[in-house]
């Protein structure tokens, strides 16, 4: 369900929306923490950074899994060798 939500474009169209309504505000307050430009800029890296970490979840999830179908043959050979 999450892989779909990144590999369909949903993210990407919901935060790029996001950034698309804040940034009007960004850009009339006098008292800001940032610019506009450090504010699309800090929310590219907030994209990448989810984007990476998903990725690596979705690698630490695999290897996880591989483990584990690699101890269960490794078990079944043990048991019945061949």
């Amino acid at each position: 369900m999450l892989t779909e939500y990144f590999e369909s474009g949903s993210f990407e169209r919901e935060y790029d929306e996001t950034i698309r309504m804040i940034l009007p505000y960004v850009e009339k307050d006098p008292t800001a923490f940032f610019t506009p430009e450090e504010f699309k800029s800090g929310s590219a890296c907030l994209s990448d950074f989810v984007h990476c970490g998903r990725r690596a979840s979705a690698n630490s999830w695999m290897g996880h899994f591989l483990q584990t179908a690699q101890n269960k043959r490794q078990k079944t050979k043990s048991r019945h060798p061949i």
